[in-house]
């Protein structure tokens, strides 16, 4: 993860920006199933650059995702992502990790996620559409992996929206016998770039 970083920044320093930006971010998070109560918030903060040949972005994140059988939980998440841009096209992928505490118990994964990102505009504003697929890497208790699909449009110059839809699968804390069960998770958020 370390070595991917450097070398998102190393590269990011050679070339100049069409768009560099850092950012904050407040999400509000509705969950369908997986044990988590349907609402959640969320605080982000990262940077993200588009080049002539490449786009990267790297966040931190904190939210607060409360399970119903404890009541509470608070999740960690570090992504960093790295395409190739080819036109308006944007190949590639990165990776997240993820750290999720309650009163009773805690679990992290790191996961690899590769797809691809377009550059188009929707009603005449210049926005992105990701779509990757996050395999469930080091996550050896629920094996979670699914589909991570995102839009990001800006309001203005300083204002931005995400949103995220994210259907996943997972089996049963520690019980793949019981076969696969199916979630999905929606995240609406609003950014302020500096």
């Amino acid at each position: 993860m370390k070595l991917i970083l450097f070398v998102i920044l190393l590269l990011s320093s050679l070339v100049s920006a069409q768009e560099a930006n850092n950012y904050i971010r407040i999400d509000g998070v509705i969950s369908a199933n997986a044990g988590y109560y349907p609402l959640g918030v969320g605080f982000a903060l990262g940077r993200q650059s588009l080049h002539d040949k490449f786009f990267y972005k790297i966040e931190g994140s904190i939210g607060y995702t409360p399970k119903y059988e404890t009541g509470n939980g608070t999740t960690y998440r570090g992504v960093g992502e790295f395409r190739i841009r080819r036109n308006n096209l944007l190949i590639g992928g990165g990776v997240t990790s993820s750290y999720l505490a309650t009163s009773a118990w805690s679990k992290g994964a790191v996961r690899p996620k590769v797809g691809v990102g377009f550059l188009t505009n929707i009603s005449d504003v210049p926005s992105r559409i990701f779509i990757d697929y996050v395999h469930n890497g080091t996550d050896t208790t629920n094996h979670v992996r699914g589909l991570d699909m995102r839009l990001e449009m800006p309001m203005n110059e300083k204002w931005g929206v995400l949103f995220a839809v994210t259907p996943f699968s997972y089996h049963p804390t520690n019980r793949p016998e019981l076969g696969r069960s199916w979630a999905i998770t929606e995240t609406l958020g609003i950014s302020f770039r500096f």
